[in-house]
């Protein structure tokens, strides 16, 4: 009888402990926002006139109800704003060079203006600021020969820091002093730390052949990444691909999500106990179609918070508080960009035939076009 009593009470323990999660988790979801609207901060890549998987590029930024493309010297493959939110960095097609169209690095000023080219190097492809808008890190790629760049912002230090590897992607971590990056090689993708000031490397997922996609927790005491799922695949054999999260040194890996479909993005909110979480069907006739949900770590409660009903659901973003998800929902074609606050209805604007992608929430406004 007292054994069947102490059962009883762990089990009363447990579930008021999990009703309690559940209803703090929901409070936060599904209770609308009282912040304001946001939408007008959010800027992305424009693709117009678009030719197969290649467009006119422009970055634009939304005000909630249309959007104003930026103007800018050379046409924009990649970019970012600093955290401050007044500067920013992109990557411009600049001249032919042997029948291939090259590119370099800019910065200008958070509307665009007074843009420099701030490196010689051309074939450029992606970027971060670091946290202290003091220095950019890019990624550098041509006939097979790639690496990891660190620069100054006014263009000076430049020194490349990775060598011989295949490398691309590289992220600041939040406090600076490691920036994460993935190498691919014949063997896979695995991912790496480097050390911004002495060059030094780390290989955080050895010779795992499928990690790719890390990115650093707010704290930066953990890297979020996707990778195969350990255990289960869906037709053909073909395994699905889950998140995972391990510490800052590659250690105790463990994977987070278990869908039946695959996890193409995963991003964590900026106070560190969400994750927002793109899962498509398993299906080979519609692979992309899908459900963007919000996950709580702690106790691996899921939420879906949008649908692509029949679409799909490109690049998506957390709001710099944490309040609001911003997603383009068919990016392809007639795509929208949605701003929904946790527990709310999704507001969709900026509906029309072109593109649009890289979603960046701005931390402060832009004046409006013209001022």
């Amino acid at each position: 009888m007292r054994y069947i009593l102490r059962r009883l009470l762990i089990a009363s323990v447990f579930t008021f402990a999990l009703l309690t999660a559940i209803s703090a988790l929901a409070v936060r979801l599904f209770r609308p926002s009282t912040t304001p609207d946001l939408s007008g901060q959010i800027g992305f890549l424009l693709g117009e006139n678009c030719r197969a998987s290649d467009c006119d590029y422009r970055i634009a930024v939304t005000d909630g109800q249309g959007y104003a493309p930026l103007t800018l010297p050379v046409e924009p493959l990649a970019f970012g704003w600093s955290r401050d939110g007044s500067r920013l960095a992109y990557i411009g097609r600049s001249a032919e060079a042997g029948g291939e169209q090259a590119s370099t690095l800019y910065v200008a000023d958070a509307d665009g203006t007074q843009a420099t080219a701030i490196t010689a190097l051309d074939f450029l492809d992606t970027l971060t600021w670091s946290p202290d808008g003091q220095q950019i890190t890019f990624s550098y790629n041509r006939n097979g020969d790639s690496g990891i760049y660190v620069i100054g912002s006014d263009g000076s230090r430049q020194r490349r820091l990775i060598n011989g590897l295949v490398s691309n992607s590289p992220v600041w971590s939040p406090m600076g002093e490691w920036i994460l990056f993935q190498v691919r090689g014949f063997q896979g993708q695995q991912i790496y730390l480097v050390d911004p000031e002495t060059s030094g490397i780390l290989n955080l997922t050895g010779d795992s052949a499928y990690d790719y996609a890390p990115q650093w927790s707010p704290d930066g005491e953990h890297i979020l990444f996707l990778s195969r799922d350990r255990s289960r695949t869906f037709a053909a054999g073909n395994p699905l691909t889950q998140a995972f999260i391990m510490d800052r040194r590659g250690r105790n890996i463990r994977q987070v999500t278990r869908f039946s479909g695959n996890v193409f993005v995963a991003r964590w909110s900026p106070t560190g106990d969400l994750l927002a979480v793109y899962v498509a069907e398993a299906r080979a006739d519609q692979t992309f179609v899908g459900t963007l949900y919000a996950l709580d770590l702690a106790h691996g409660l899921l939420f879906p918070l949008a649908a692509s009903a029949g679409n799909t659901i490109g690049d998506f973003a957390w709001s710099p508080d944490g309040t609001h998800i911003a997603y383009v929902l068919s990016p392809q074609q007639d795509s929208q960009i949605c701003v929904q606050a946790l527990g709310d209805v999704a507001h969709c604007s900026t509906a029309d035939a072109a593109r649009k992608s890289n979603l960046h929430w701005l931390t402060s406004l832009l004046p409006p076009s013209g001022e």
